[in-house]
């Protein structure tokens, strides 16, 4: 396994608990065969060809994205298995929310929890003023991680409560702890002797502790106290943390009082020789490896009542409550208690796991590439709006001088101005916006215009169904849409969904008063409950259900009805999508797949659907609140036997705009397709998946003549036999039988081509598979490698394709994978890289300067979830 560590932290160069557990994971990992490469965002130098130092950045964001830039060239160098990165800092949020910049699309991206900046500052009761855009960050890398490590099951309860990430998602990794500690007898000195151990910081708390030690120091004369540790910068004081602890020692202490570096481990034992107890006592840790050297070497314990410490101190430690005074009376008792101080240390050291268990199990997938985007979309605008400042009185001037200046007075006033002036002025107003709400509210006037010219429609062909809670910003706009199309037999109910702000309730009225439009008012009870009232007030034979912040197309309407008039059995049309507002680009879908479309959604939510199959279904699933409704309807009516009919056309406005409720359905995508499989347990259980991939997405499409022999010995049965040139002879059609493989007759191989559904697509007429395995390993190199479109023989001739490859020319696949042990050719093949072009993926002429965005075919792999 290729494992790559991003970290602030690491010896020589910084100390800290989340650089020792790196440097000692990265050779045990080495020393159990696997590569492991570092990067580190700290000064200095490493004399190491597999540790990347990148230099310290004063400013998290841009720390995060130099580690994510860092990573992307190991990972172009030589793929990565497995990127950690620490939890704190946010250091993972650049590559995690931009995956397919850095190439980690299809790479396991791992989060170690080791303490977030939230944890300690929450710990030591710190406001969080002037740290929020980091904390963000640190929460969000949470969300979008594939995985996040925690070192023990307690602590999976504490992420799981305070951070919300899913118990699926979360791996107990335990951190690598040094062997070099030895077990000595426990022989206290003849005078008290208390130690803290570990670091001297706020978090780990110090300064609780000198308030419980004071007193004992006053009520034990002969007590000595020993801290033993590195020190640390005071997050409230700004100054070390020893400092503050000598200040609030009274000086006729001060002589009981010593401080002393960090033990070695294997010092540890010498350096603890003469204590009575040892005190750790933390206010937040996620494992300490203080505590657990403490216990190696055979020292009673007492520590704080922490989640970390739950699973590992049943015996030889004592927990207090947390409090000063709690430390106080525990530590005045234990000293009081010679016995008990000897129980302790001769109690059974805890039992550990091998911290290497998790990396060789097998961890959580890698996240499907739409719950990537929706995210990494919610995440970003979420730190965005950190750093967003509301207008200044400058601002709001400058806005409503433009909003009363004619254009032409404007233009002028822009080009005499000097620069600076230019400057400051965009800085404040931008007339390009200014230009885009002109041109909204002259739209607007327009479809009042065009209303007030409108003959009353008796049976529509289409209902447009508008729900909108909170959302009046834009819904005139969606209507506006609708008053723009070429066809003309339509109607718009809106659907109030317990909308409380006066400017939703302002436009919904307003819209209202259109011909045409009626206003149905009910209590906020969800979308897909919104749209059934709408449906249920309709009177169109076709309906379309538009969310208020999107738009259709002008010749939306007259595509999709003559779609659906020409397919019967059709529930729905669907089409291509332009999306706007924050992102500018189309989104083209990939031609339609039953199987897949159980897995991942490929059609938008803005359709044409026959109203007697909503009606035959009973609509929306009103208990899917939070998103997926669309999906999931989707689903039910082509279980119910209902066809589907695609319109490769751009003809809806999809509005991408801050964290939409779209937005936030695509983040919990995995979560949504769990919601949809429990209300549908026939159709996804383990075997009725086998069998519908093996109907519409076998691995592999075999091409051969009636009379092929050969294929009886191989072993993947997720397989389809093509014929082409004739009848199957009775031969194959008993071998088609017994292996369960569809059988099916074309006329030549570019009919078979066309119909085949196999991700990858063989000629067996020109290649003999020796082996009996050959096509089952020619298939998982190619699952292996996403960049390749074949595998070849040692000639170079290809004996498995990607079918991607065959019918799209334009396939984002560069090269191919030579295995000579496999098979090999035994004929010509017709079979090349584009040859058989699909016009389901051929774009049409499109005159929008746009990007396009295409939805992958091969969202799934072999298995089933």
């Amino acid at each position: 396994m290729n494992v790559i560590f991003a970290t602030t932290e690491l010896p020589p160069l910084e100390a800290g608990g989340s650089g020792y557990l790196i440097d000692r994971l990265r050779g045990l990992l080495e020393a159990d065969g696997n590569r492991v490469r570092v990067v580190v965002a700290a000064d200095g130098h490493i004399d190491d060809p597999d540790v990347r130092v990148i230099g310290a950045f004063a400013d998290h964001a841009a720390r995060s994205l130099a580690v994510a830039e860092a990573v992307a060239d190991l990972v172009a160098t030589e793929s990565a298995d497995l990127v950690e990165f620490q939890d704190f800092y946010g250091l993972a949020f650049a590559a995690l929310a931009d995956r397919g910049r850095y190439g980690l699309v299809n790479t396991t991206v791992a989060v170690r929890f080791h303490g977030p900046m939230g944890s300690i500052l929450d710990a030591i009761g710190h406001p969080s003023t002037g740290f929020e855009t980091v904390l963000e960050m640190e929460r969000r890398a949470f969300d979008m991680a594939d995985v996040v490590l925690v070192p023990s099951p307690a602590m999976v309860d504490h992420v799981a409560a305070s951070f919300g990430v899913e118990r699926g998602r979360l791996v107990v990794a335990e951190p690598a702890r040094t062997d070099a500690i030895e077990r000595v007898d426990f022989a206290p000195g003849p005078r008290p002797q208390l130690v803290v151990y570990g670091k001297r910081a706020e978090v780990k708390g110090t300064l609780r502790f000198v308030d419980a030690m004071i007193p004992l120091l006053k009520s034990r004369p002969d007590l000595e106290v020993r801290f033993i540790g590195s020190d640390d910068w005071s997050w409230a004081e700004n100054r070390p943390v020893t400092d503050i602890v000598v200040d609030r020692i009274p000086s006729e202490f001060s002589d009981r009082v010593s401080f002393e570096p960090m033990a070695q481990p294997a010092e540890l034992g010498a350096r603890l020789a003469g204590a009575w107890l040892v005190v750790v006592p933390s206010l937040f840790e996620s494992f300490c490896l203080a505590a657990h050297e403490v216990r190696a070497a055979g020292l009673p314990l007492v520590i704080s009542d922490l989640d970390a410490f739950r699973d590992y101190f049943d015996e030889g430690a004592v927990r207090y409550d947390g409090s000063a005074l709690g430390m106080q009376v525990t530590v005045d008792e234990l000293l009081s208690d010679p016995q008990q101080l000897a129980a302790l240390a001769a109690a059974p050291l805890p039992a550990y796991r091998d911290p290497l268990d998790a990396y060789r199990s097998q961890l959580p997938a890698v996240r499907h590439p739409q719950s990537q985007s929706g995210l990494a979309t919610v995440a970003t605008q979420a730190v965005a709006a950190l750093s967003q400042r509301p207008p200044s009185a400058v601002h709001s001037v400058l806005r409503r001088a433009l909003r009363i200046v004619p254009r032409p007075v404007a233009g002028l006033a822009i080009r005499v101005l000097p620069q600076s002036a230019k400057d400051r002025f965009r800085s404040a107003a931008s007339w390009p916006e200014e230009e885009a709400r002109r041109a909204r509210l002259s739209r607007h006037e327009g479809i009042r215009r065009r209303g007030a010219a409108l003959p009353p429609v008796g049976q529509p062909d289409v209902s447009v169904v508008i729900p909108c809670y909170e959302q009046g910003e834009w819904l005139t706009d969606a209507v506006a849409s609708v008053f723009e199309q070429n066809h003309d037999s339509w109607e718009i109910i809106v659907v109030d969904d317990g909308s409380k702000s006066t400017d939703t309730i302002s436009a919904i009225d307003a819209v209202g008063e259109l011909p045409r439009v009626t206003v149905v008012r009910q209590d906020n009870l969800g979308l897909p409950a919104a749209r059934n009232a709408g449906i249920a007030s309709a009177r169109g034979r076709y309906v379309v259900p538009l969310d208020a912040d999107d738009e259709l197309g002008p010749g939306f309407m007259t595509e999709m009805v003559t779609a659906l008039d020409r397919n019967p059995r059709a529930a729905f049309a669907h089409c291509w999508a332009e999306m706007f507002g924050d992102v500018s680009e189309l989104w083209v879908t990939r031609p339609f797949n039953l199987y897949q479309m159980l897995l991942s959604n490929s059609v938008v939510g803005c359709v044409a659907l026959r109203r007697e199959a909503w009606e035959s279904v009973g609509g929306y699933d009103e208990t899917m609140v939070n998103g997926n409704e669309d999906w999931e309807l989707w689903v039910r009516l082509l279980l119910a036997g209902w066809l589907q009919v695609e319109v490769r056309q751009v003809l809806f406005r999809y509005r991408r705009l801050g964290t939409s409720m779209s937005t936030r359905t695509e983040a919990r995508f995995e979560a949504g397709r769990m919601e949809i499989a429990a209300r549908h347990r026939h159709a996804y259980g383990a075997d009725a998946l086998v069998t519908m991939k093996r109907g519409w997405y076998p691995v592999v499409s075999l091409i051969a003549t009636p009379t092929i022999s050969g294929l009886e010995g191989h072993d993947l049965d997720d397989c389809e036999v093509i014929v082409v040139d004739g009848e199957p002879d009775e031969a194959l059609q008993e071998l088609c039988r017994s292996r369960g493989w569809p059988l099916r007759v074309t006329a030549d191989t570019e009919e078979a081509v066309a119909k085949s559904r196999g991700k990858y697509v063989t000629d067996a007429m020109a290649v003999g598979w020796a082996k009996a395995n050959g096509l089952s390993q020619a298939a998982a190199a190619l699952e292996d490698e996403l960049a390749a479109f074949a595998v070849t023989d040692d000639s170079g001739t290809a004996l498995l394709w990607r079918r991607w490859a065959l019918v799209d020319k334009d396939s984002p696949h560069s090269k191919t994978i030579t295995r000579g042990d496999l098979g090999a050719a035994i004929g010509e093949t017709s079979l090349a890289r584009g040859a058989f072009v699909d016009p389901a993926w051929e774009l049409p002429p499109i005159e929008m300067a746009l990007s396009v965005h295409r939805q992958s075919p091969e969202v799934e792999g072999f298995s089933v979830f």
